[in-house]
């Protein structure tokens, strides 16, 4: 479900030059003796006294140091975290969903974290995350000055903050203790007080019990935090099975789990994943040959996350699902580790009666009263994880006026296959596609009345081959009105008009109404062979029914935190 984009803001390059602009303009205006604000007799006395003597300097240093030690020390104000807490550390304080009446219908609990030890893990698995993350990792006591160093210069070459120097302990304080270290928040106090755990943790522990709870404490998206989670929800099998590529993966997507998730952005997933398979070969903890074929295979992922294993059926689980992903890509982890009450479009009653007409339709359709079905039955008592070859379905329900998703249906049995084939599968709509042909003919001036062409016909597609489309039943009629073709679907009239009014006009206006796959410029896209999910048809097809106004789609009205300010 698409949410609105916010307004435009200036860039991290633009920020530091207008900072800089500012602050030198300041400072050159002090050093000149003017303009300097709340100018007046007290500032006038302050100029005119007389400098500070040698003891004064010192005794002044000496305060300053013994408080910027204890502030140090202390962690500023508030304190240290108990880093003593981290062995037994769980998130917990999960978002709720609230449906349009305000009553809760789901909660956004990350996936239950399964702490493994270091020793039961494969070594291309540490290697891939130190190399990666932290490639002096066992060489420094949580801050690693020479990266430090590299950053400060790439940062003021770029005028911002365009790389960092973060090491693996660092995102381990950053993790464990996010109300502390919020990791949106770049500023430097976050980064002195960030460094000033991460050395404390350094004490505690020893580089391999730091380096066992980084891995079982960061988070991979879709609500997995630890690599046992991960590895369960992205390949169904446990951490210490983990091949190397599929390590190299894990290792990718801790830099920005939802920009690099496998799933919704394959592309970017593997080329990060390359990329960490490099910086292995460059770094020599694997060979060139073991880099080549881990490049060479699949990502490997499962296709949908594994099912709910036990537990009552969710309300609108799929709804749920689609509402976690947008929030996953505009807030991260932090829906998991804050208390966030999201009010959603969700009707139960549009939302119990799309269920129980799918699973009416399907049965129907499997009990053979529209024709003979051939393939599996559903079966409710198999178990989950079970082959889900059975006969599938997908439901959205939107207000075509304001976009408001008030049902969402993506399968037939949430707890045996959570893939969302209302968001998420694209199929030919096929003949749904076809009115998209006729609002193009009748903005062109063609009238209801008009007779079109119903003979068979030859169009040449590209590479040379002759395509000759057919009606379904086989017949022609020699002529049809536009009325009746459409009405009746007749495929051949509407191929001749979609050619007559031009391939790209009927395209473009599939887009403009909110189809965004891949839509081929041939002739048989007006029978529709473009690639579409039932809620992009849902949402072109509200503008046929909202006077050819389009609305974007969306499930998330707004989001208050627990101190009751909307955040959204």
């Amino acid at each position: 479900m698409v949410q609105g984009e916010a307004g435009p803001e200036l860039t991290p390059r633009e920020r530091f030059r207008e900072a800089w602009r500012h602050a030198r303009g300041r400072l050159r205006e002090w050093w000149r003796g003017v303009g300097w604000p709340h100018r007046g007799p007290s500032w006038e006395r302050f100029r005119r006294r007389a400098p500070l003597t040698r003891k004064q300097l010192t005794i002044l240093g000496v305060v300053l140091g013994v408080l910027g030690f204890t502030l140090w020390e202390r962690c500023g104000v508030r304190g240290c975290p108990n880093v003593e807490r981290l062995v037994a550390y769980q998130p917990g304080g999960a978002s709720v969903l609230l449906d349009r009446a305000g009553e809760k219908f789901a909660d956004l609990s990350p996936v239950r974290r399964e702490v493994v030890a270091l020793e039961s893990l494969p070594n291309h698995l540490k290697d891939a995350f130190v190399t990666v993350e932290d490639k002096r990792f066992h060489r420094h006591g949580g801050v690693d000055w020479r990266r430090f160093g590299g950053a400060l210069l790439a940062n003021i070459r770029a005028g911002g903050v365009s790389e960092g120097f973060s090491t693996i302990t660092m995102q381990l304080a950053r993790n464990i203790f996010p109300d502390r270290l919020p990791g949106q928040k770049r500023t430097l106090r976050r980064k002195i007080l960030e460094v000033r755990v991460a050395r404390e943790i350094e004490e505690r522990f020893d580089k391999d019990e730091i380096l066992e709870l980084y891995l079982n404490h960061i988070y991979f998206g879709g609500g997995a935090y630890g690599v046992q989670a991960a590895a369960r929800h992205y390949f169904a099998k446990d951490a210490e099975d983990l091949a190397l590529h599929e390590a190299a993966l894990l290792a990718a997507l801790v830099k920005g789990p939802a920009v690099y998730d496998p799933r919704g952005h394959p592309d970017r997933a593997r080329e990060r994943r390359d990329l960490v398979l490099r910086v292995m070969e460059r770094e020599g903890v694997i060979t060139p040959e073991k880099a080549e074929a881990a490049r060479e295979r699949r990502l490997g992922v499962r296709r949908e996350p594994p099912p709910v294993r036990n537990g009552d059926p969710p309300i609108a689980p799929y709804f749920a699902e689609a509402v976690r992903r947008v929030l996953e890509e505009r807030f991260g982890e932090d829906i998991y580790t804050s208390t966030l009450k999201v009010y959603t479009t969700l009707d139960r009653t549009a939302q119990r009666a799309a269920e129980d007409e799918l699973r009416t339709q399907l049965r129907a359709i499997e009990r053979g009263v529209y024709g003979r079905f051939r393939g599996d039955r559903y079966d409710a008592d198999d178990p989950p994880g079970a082959a889900t070859t059975y006969l599938q379905g997908a439901v959205v329900v939107m207000d075509v006026d304001s976009g408001d998703v008030l049902a969402l249906v993506g399968g037939r049995d949430f707890r045996q296959s959570r893939f969302d084939r209302a968001t998420r599968a694209r199929r030919q709509p096929g003949s749904a596609f076809k009115p998209f042909v006729y609002a193009v003919a009748l903005a062109e001036g063609y009238a209801p009345t008009q007779n079109l062409s119903d003979e068979p016909d030859t169009f040449r597609l590209a590479g040379g081959e002759v395509w000759a489309p057919r009606n379904f039943n086989g017949e022609f009629e020699g002529f049809v009105s536009v009325r009746d073709a459409l009405v009746r679907s007749k495929n051949v009239p509407t191929v001749r008009l979609s050619e007559a009014v031009g391939r790209g006009s009927v395209i473009r206006l599939a887009r403009e109404s909110g189809l965004h796959g891949s839509i081929p410029n041939t002739p048989s896209v007006a029978l529709g062979t473009a690639g579409v999910s039932p809620l992009e048809m849902a949402s072109a097809y509200a503008a046929f029914a909202n006077g050819g106004n389009r609305v974007t789609p969306y499930g998330i009205e707004r989001i208050r935190a627990t101190s009751g300010g909307v955040l959204y």
